[in-house]
């Protein structure tokens, strides 16, 4: 594990810092080519994402404060806002208050929500992914002990341990490819863009429901609290996805029998 690729007494990088670089560059990239598809200026929805992409950071950060409010309570108000010296975000809320902004935002633009976050979420998997990867690395995900072949040591942790980070980057890599295949499909059939916007968030509910067992959950969870809360955010991911990609689909079905 290198946390920090290269650090002077005015400069630090950090390897994490240098994947999210890597991945923003990326989901900037595949935004600006998916949006190319819509029929939507590409300005609207670059402001659409710049404002819930901050929403998501801030909601994200500020749950993760508060469930880890002892920690920071002794290190001082200002690293609340260090977030480079002390990272951590609740991805959890940070994926929900993305989607919820985006959609009140393009429904304020008078813009169809399912369509463009169906189109922009190839890009948002191809993210995580790497993302994924670069926690790997950095060691800021760790895996729990085990006999399985493919495995490593985290530094400062005991015993060989699951490659969480690269099995979660090849799960959104895939994520990506499945959700691109599916989109291609749906572009001729309007009716399924809600299918995939469900599926979508389905698909990043599960990725933490399959991860979390083989991960060091005491690290990322130092209280019940917190543990619960996760927990509970995930469940309503999962719920409010199927439905969407059920509802959506009996759409397409009446649709087809009508004809």
């Amino acid at each position: 594990m290198l946390p920090i690729i290269f650090t002077t007494s005015y400069f630090t990088l950090y390897t994490y810092g240098v994947f999210a670089c890597i991945a923003l560059f990326l989901f900037l990239y595949l935004i600006w080519r998916y949006a190319r598809m819509t029929p939507e200026r590409e300005e609207d929805i670059f402001d659409v994402l710049i404002l819930a992409g901050l929403a998501s950071f801030i909601s994200g950060r500020l749950a993760y404060v508060s469930l880890h409010w002892a920690d920071f309570s002794l290190r001082g108000l200002s690293s609340v806002f260090a977030a480079h010296i002390y990272p951590g975000v609740q991805d959890s809320v940070a994926y929900i208050a993305f989607f919820v902004t985006a959609a009140v935002l393009f429904r304020r633009k008078r813009v169809p929500v399912l369509a463009l976050l169906a189109h922009l979420s190839v890009a948002i998997c191809a993210g995580l992914s790497v993302l994924s990867i670069g926690s790997l690395f950095s060691g800021t995900t760790v895996g729990t002990i085990t006999s399985f072949p493919l495995r490593i040591k985290y530094a400062g942790y005991d015993g060989l341990r699951h490659v969480v980070g690269m099995y979660s980057g090849l799960y959104f890599a895939l994520s990506a490819y499945v959700i691109h295949t599916v989109l291609m499909y749906a572009r001729q059939q309007k009716h399924l863009f809600g299918a995939v916007a469900g599926l979508v968030i389905w698909l990043f509910a599960f990725g933490k429901v399959i991860f979390l067992p083989i991960t060091e959950i005491a690290i990322y969870y130092p209280t019940g609290t917190e543990k619960a809360f996760d927990y509970v955010l995930i469940g309503l991911m999962q719920l409010t996805g199927l439905c969407m990609l059920l509802y959506h689909l009996k759409l397409y079905l009446i649709k087809l029998r009508t004809k």
